[in-house]
């Protein structure tokens, strides 16, 4: 860290790591709970944009890293 601030690359693990606690607890609500119509119509809207949230940060790190991998890095 330079002058209390993240750096990218740790912004971006961070992001990933709540992207993932997310879809991991509307995975586990959707499994363990007993839910009305209601409810489950709401948990498995949580759980499907939890779950696309977290594919598309994991598809720009994976650019990223093929990027990098190609050109080096930039900054």
């Amino acid at each position: 860290m330079s002058n209390n601030t993240d750096r990218v690359a740790v912004k971006l693990v961070k992001k990933g790591q709540n992207l993932a606690e997310a879809y991991l607890a509307a995975s586990a609500r959707l499994i363990n709970d007993e839910l009305s119509d209601l409810e489950y119509d709401q948990a498995i809207v949580r759980y499907y944009r939890s779950r696309y949230f977290l594919r598309s940060h994991v598809e720009l790190l994976e650019t990223l890293r093929a990027t990098y991998s190609i050109f080096g890095q930039v900054y």
